[in-house]
């Protein structure tokens, strides 16, 4: 994970988390609520960026429908090849 997203966001994660940590020592609830949303922010950034590279690479998998009418999903490309027996 860490090849797949920006230096400069793992330093805002970091930072937010740090931020937080302090914010709980000093048992500063207004503190603490707002580290919690700018770090829930960020790792929201850090999940969209992770969602990107998943897509380009096609290992989101597709779905297909069962007989019973259900939505499955299937794995496509070289980790679907590998469970091949």
């Amino acid at each position: 994970m860490g090849d797949k997203i920006s230096q400069d966001e793992k330093d805002k994660i970091k930072a937010a988390i740090n931020d937080l940590r302090e914010k709980i020592k000093k048992e500063d609830v207004e503190g603490i609520k707002a580290a919690t949303e700018t770090l829930m922010k960020a790792s929201h950034k850090m999940a969209e960026e992770l969602t990107k590279t998943h897509k380009r690479r096609g290992l989101q998998g597709r779905t297909s429908r069962t007989r019973s009418g259900t939505t499955r999903r299937t794995r496509s490309g070289p980790a679907a090849r590998r469970n091949i027996r």
